[in-house]
């Protein structure tokens, strides 16, 4: 049994608790009064203890601050609240740091590099090519950090061998997600990125202001994928793979099968060695962000 220790909180990011949960299973008066309503509403519809992983549990926590902490270790049966990150860091054989925040949790994220145990970084792994580098060049071995959106993972968002025979040769892909850019522009970049399997030709930022950011991209394999994402919550999360033949809608619905998938892939990742996420997936991926940011990525 995996013994994993959870950092968090990051503003607007609930993925202790429902992390945690799909592990642990949860206390659902507890949940009930997290600041994230979504999470007990789809907790509730799994049959439980079925739809837990198994290998592993979230042991502990520490977030910095004690009085969150615990309402997340009681929510999600969550055995150590420590006020001590030595003492976490210690009693624990890899991380879940569950905070979004980039810049802010940088200072724990290589505190943790230093332990030299797996780590799995919530999404974005970076929003910079420069801060991507330095990231990689602290690992103290490869695959030591493990990044994902779990869309990366989620069979909602995967072509099967059929539909790719479907769509005859594959020319466009357009892509749909609300939310800021910085944070949530990685849920669609990613399986894209995972879709599309070639090096890209050129980023443009199409379009930037205060509702809405587009950005547009050229592969080498002549496909030319596009994202949008809108500040409003104008668009649901969907992909659109565009063939020769014919199109296909991935629309996600299922928050709880896409932690679940990319969680199952970090516990195979640390146990078989599988699910490396290369370096050179981040890159691409990490240069579509900065575009999307208007930063110069060159």
């Amino acid at each position: 049994m995996i013994k994993l220790g959870i950092v968090g909180m990051s503003p607007g990011n609930g993925h202790p608790y429902s992390w945690s949960a799909i592990f642990n299973g949860y206390n659902s008066q507890e949940m009930k009064s997290c600041d994230f309503p979504i999470i007990p509403e789809y907790l509730a519809k799994q049959r439980w203890p079925d739809c837990q992983i198994k290998s592993a549990v979230v042991e502990s926590i520490y977030t910095g601050e004690t009085e969150i902490a615990t309402h997340v270790a009681k929510s999600s049966n969550i055995e150590n609240v420590y006020t001590d990150l030595n003492l976490f860091i210690e009693y624990s054989d890899a991380f879940l740091l569950a905070r979004d925040d980039v810049t802010d949790r940088y200072e724990i994220l290589t505190k943790l590099i230093e332990t030299k145990k797996p780590i799995f970084v919530d999404k974005p792994i970076s929003n910079s090519i420069e801060m991507l580098e330095d990231i990689y060049s602290l690992e103290k071995y490869p695959g030591q950090i493990f990044s994902c959106t779990c869309l990366r993972y989620s069979p909602e968002m995967k072509i099967s061998e059929s539909e790719i025979k479907e769509i005859g040769l594959l020319k466009e892909i357009k892509a749909y997600v609300s939310g800021d850019w910085d944070k949530y522009s990685v849920h669609i970049i990613e399986p894209v990125v995972n879709l599309i399997g070639s090096n890209i030709k050129e980023i443009k930022l199409s379009e930037k202001n205060n509702s809405e950011t587009i950005v547009t991209t050229s592969w080498d394999n002549d496909v030319q994928a596009k994202f949008y994402c809108s500040n409003l919550g104008k668009y649901s999360l969907k992909i659109s793979v565009i063939g020769t033949e014919k199109t296909i809608e991935l629309v996600f619905t299922d928050s709880f099968l896409s932690f679940k998938s990319g969680l199952l892939a970090f516990i195979d990742h640390i146990t078989n060695g599988n699910n490396v996420i290369e370096h050179d997936f981040h890159k691409k991926s990490v240069k579509i962000i900065e575009a999307g940011i208007g930063r110069s990525n060159e």
